[in-house]
């Protein structure tokens, strides 16, 4: 396979692939429109990482204009978050693994006992990908506290929201 012409800061334009979109399916679904002019925020083998949405193959985009960023390497945030209630079947657990390969801020998991111990490459946490985080660690009932590790004033505006439905989960106010 070639390799990625781009480089981090790089704008490029969001045209998938048929592969891709008979894999993804409606790529809005995922925080990327086709035609989106998104700015490479990290380059890791053939995927570009985003400010939103997932990361995509390099192939699923095509170069507007140089950008001035440099590539640097993300430092990794390792979490540990205890399960408080349980998979109700094996396909249940297998769904949560399947999203939880999605995110691309995932360097790697392992699971243990009723705890996920995940390593997390801190500067691909966007707003979309926090939000899907919330959301599937939410939705299979683990202890949100160790999420709180992303207060910081890029999620101000959305993130301590008071009336959100993780709130207390993750600040316990």
């Amino acid at each position: 396979m070639k390799k990625c012409p781009f480089v981090v800061g790089d704008i490029v334009r969001f045209t998938p692939s048929k592969k891709t979109l008979m894999e993804y399916g409606n790529t809005d679904e995922w925080g990327t429109k086709i035609g989106d002019e998104l700015e490479i925020q990290w380059i890791h083998y053939d995927k570009l990482y985003f400010d939103r949405g997932p990361e995509w193959p390099w192939y699923d985009c095509t170069f507007v204009r140089k950008g001035k960023k440099k590539n640097i390497k993300p430092s990794i945030i390792k979490l540990e978050m205890k399960k408080v209630g349980l998979f109700y079947s094996t396909m249940d657990e297998a769904s949560f693994f399947k999203w939880l390969k999605k995110l691309g801020c995932i360097k790697k998991y392992k699971f243990e006992g009723s705890t996920i111990t995940i390593e997390i490459f801190n500067t691909k946490v966007n707003e979309w990908e926090l939000n899907e985080l919330i959301a599937l660690f939410y939705r299979y009932k683990f202890d949100l506290k160790p999420l709180s590790v992303f207060d910081r004033a890029e999620f101000s505006n959305w993130f301590k929201e008071k009336e959100a439905y993780w709130y207390k989960s993750i600040f316990g106010k």
